[in-house]
């Protein structure tokens, strides 16, 4: 009798220690849930089908045309602005450029708004150096050019919160929470990683951390995130503790939930193209709001210009 008194005692101390993990306790990385992650694919507008005709070596003063396409490869979002911008060609004649407009020493055409599947065929005509220009020896133009765009990033993820009652309910029962959160991961090649990193669900009154970090998928180049352009929106019963280490700043209400923006530029570092992790701490709504179970949700959105920069290396033959 007494081992099995002892077997029950150590049973309920085991659950007690799971419960505690599971509402934010110091077994997270043990007992903590990773839920479902659904992210899209980063493509969006892409270049494609670039080509040179004639095929290289050109000859010296000849013609030749640099050809390439724009596309918008998504079946659902409308890109709302998409430019190219020709801006080196070395020793090449630009004379015979038509259908783009000089901006000081570059040409631009605007391609304005592209929808779901929508692609854009672009050429630039050139003329090749004479072969005085060249010394009478084999050279090379180097094309240069970028295609660039707006487009917002965006992401959600779902916290549960248990009542302090609730929970004291399910522990006298021998019984632990459960929840699985759910985050979306919006298209594009600059992503916003956003998750509790507290476990859940998360116990009314208790403190929440919610972590960010931005990440440039794609290759593409974007370097920093500007100033009060990364936005998020959290549930107005929830309080921010410190303003998630001194890096948002309040961005006003809309409703049923406060907004708040980054204070200051956050670069995009290392190979890997990231923002250094931002955590957010939010103190939970109180029993009052919360007498059971109550699933919320948390978005973040950043809009932002990105470039492909691309170049074409055409030989010339004197």
């Amino acid at each position: 009798m007494a081992r099995k008194q002892i077997f029950g005692l150590l049973f309920a101390v085991l659950i007690t220690i799971f419960v505690a993990g599971c509402v934010g306790g110091p077994f997270q990385s043990l007992f903590g849930q990773a839920g479902e992650v659904r992210e899209a694919p980063e493509d969006i507008i892409v270049v494609q089908n670039e080509n040179i005709v004639p095929t290289p070596p050109v000859l010296a003063s000849d013609e030749f045309t640099v050809s390439f396409e724009v596309k918008n490869v998504d079946d659902i979002n409308t890109v709302p602005s998409v430019n190219a911008e020709l801006y080196d060609w070395g020793l090449c004649d630009e004379s015979k450029i038509t259908g783009w407009t000089k901006l000081g020493s570059k040409y631009i055409q605007n391609l304005g708004k592209m929808g779901p599947g929508q692609s854009k065929p672009l050429d630039v005509v050139l003329v090749a150096p004479s072969a005085a220009q060249l010394g009478n020896l084999p050279g090379r133009c180097p094309v240069k050019y970028k295609v660039n765009y707006y487009f917002t990033a965006s992401t959600s993820t779902s916290v549960e919160v248990i009542s302090a009652t609730r929970l004291r309910a399910l522990q006298t029962a021998g019984q632990a929470p459960t929840y699985t959160p759910t985050t979306d991961i919006g298209r594009g090649p600059i992503k916003i990683y956003m998750a509790a990193v507290s476990a859940m669900p998360a116990r009314t009154d208790s403190t929440l951390y919610i972590s960010i970090q931005v990440q440039n998928k794609g290759a593409g180049t974007y370097l920093a995130v500007p100033e009060k352009k990364l936005i998020l929106k959290a549930p107005d019963s929830w309080t921010l503790q410190d303003n998630c280490g001194d890096e948002f700043i309040d961005a006003g209400t809309e409703p049923g939930y406060k907004l708040y923006k980054n204070k200051r530029t956050i670069d995009l570092v290392g190979a890997d193209k990231k923002t250094f992790e931002i955590r957010c701490g939010f103190k939970m709504p109180s029993e009052s709001d919360v007498p059971e179970t109550k699933e919320y949700y948390v978005f973040s959105s950043l809009e932002y210009r990105y470039d492909l920069i691309r170049e074409l290396s055409v030989d010339i033959k004197p």
